[in-house]
């Protein structure tokens, strides 16, 4: 994976050539961003992957011949290290919270602008989740104002903000620990802190529980 400072390699999923191309064209219209292959599915990216290096894949989800959540998910089993940003106009809340757990990193709509496009994948590509304000307003819906994590009631403290924010620009423990002056087993007792009081019970989990609840 390159450093967020350098050009980020961008992998673009589309089955429309037109789509495709105004995206890849939008996306190459920043000088941090590269595009390096386009596909017509998550299917046809796999087998593209090994030659264009990528470190983020842009996936249109409703642009998939297979129901999004299961194509999305035979792609992360197959591209486990590459961070996706999925675009999907499905407002049901359960297929949101599928699409989510089938391994996006990053969901945005189709009426995203460019500038929260950049973002999410600024995020995405350092290691972090980024899920669109009006997809977060509907899973709060969903949950009555309160998100499933029970994290009203998780109550981290300075400390554990600090590091959980760290988790989500994706630093090591070790990474972690320099530049909070701790050893690497007091990082991963923090860890487990968090992972407990979030609900969860593991990084990934932590940063899209986190993200969601606007805590990082």
């Amino acid at each position: 994976m390159n450093e967020l400072l350098d050009e980020i390699r961008v992998v673009i999923v589309n089955r429309s050539p037109i789509m495709a191309s105004a995206l890849a064209s939008l996306v190459d219209s920043d000088p941090n961003f590269l595009v390096v292959a386009k596909a017509s599915s998550c299917a046809e990216c796999c087998g593209k992957i090994a030659s264009a290096d990528p470190d983020l894949i842009i996936c249109d989800l409703k642009s998939e011949e297979l129901a999004g959540p299961v194509s999305l998910a035979k792609f992360r089993h197959c591209l486990p290290d590459v961070p996706a940003i999925v675009i999907s106009d499905d407002d049901h809340e359960q297929r949101i919270i599928k699409i989510i757990k089938s391994g996006a990193q990053g969901l945005l709509t189709s009426n995203a602008m460019p500038a929260t496009l950049f973002a999410a994948a600024r995020t995405v590509s350092r290691g972090g989740f980024y899920i669109e304000d009006c997809i977060q307003t509907k899973l709060m819906s969903l949950f009555g104002g309160s998100h499933p994590g029970n994290l009203s009631n998780a109550q981290l403290n300075d400390r554990e903000r600090t590091i959980l924010n760290l988790i989500a620009d994706g630093l090591t423990n070790e990474q972690i620990g320099s530049a909070v002056c701790l050893s690497k087993s007091a990082v991963k007792y923090h860890n487990k802190a968090i992972f407990r009081k979030l609900g969860v019970s593991n990084r990934t989990e932590a940063v899209r529980i986190a993200a969601e609840q606007s805590l990082i």
